[in-house]
This record gives structure tokens, sequence and C-alpha cells, in this order.
């Protein structure tokens, strides 16, 4: 070991997991309030209004998206984008 580098600190190997430290306060707030509006549109679907309800789940759909496009989990984003279609669809006919 050279003495130059004696003082120096060793990097640490970063972990796979996924650290909500990269993604920025704003769009991990908005993921959060995605899945609280989700659970409240279902509510409202079930309970309420079928075209208020799928409403809401689509605008709560909508709010996750740039978290998931900012973590790149593709499959997220198709599986959310897929049930959005069906939810549009299902808003049109009766």
């Amino acid at each position: 070991m050279a003495l130059h580098s004696l003082g120096e600190k060793t990097p640490r190997r970063c972990s796979q997991r996924r650290s909500y430290y990269r993604v920025s306060p704003l769009k991990a707030q908005l993921r959060i309030a995605s899945n609280i509006g989700l659970i409240i549109g279902q509510i409202v679907l079930l309970f309420v209004s079928r075209d208020a309800g799928l409403a809401v789940i689509i605008c709560s759909s909508l709010l996750s998206l740039p978290y998931f496009l900012k973590e790149r989990m593709w499959d997220v984003m198709a599986l959310i984008c897929f049930m959005m279609v069906v939810n549009v669809v299902g808003l049109f006919v009766r």
C-alpha cells in the first residue's frame, strides 16, 4: 500500500437496492399521493360513482408516472399505461 493512499477513504460499493435519495422529493411525494388517490378512486368506484371513480384512478395513475420514469421501472410503467387504457375505455363504454 502506498503512503499517499493511507489517508484516503476507500469508496463503498453501492448496493443494488433502490434509494429514495436519488429521486427528487416532489416525485416521491407525487408517488405517495398517487397511491392514496388510487385507494380513494377504488372506494369512489365501488360505492359512489363509476365515472368519478375511474376519473380519480386515471388522474392518480398519471401522477406516479414521473417517478417510475426516473427510476426506469419500465414494467411498472407498462402496467400502469395498460390499466389507464382499460380505465379510459371503461369511461366511454357502458
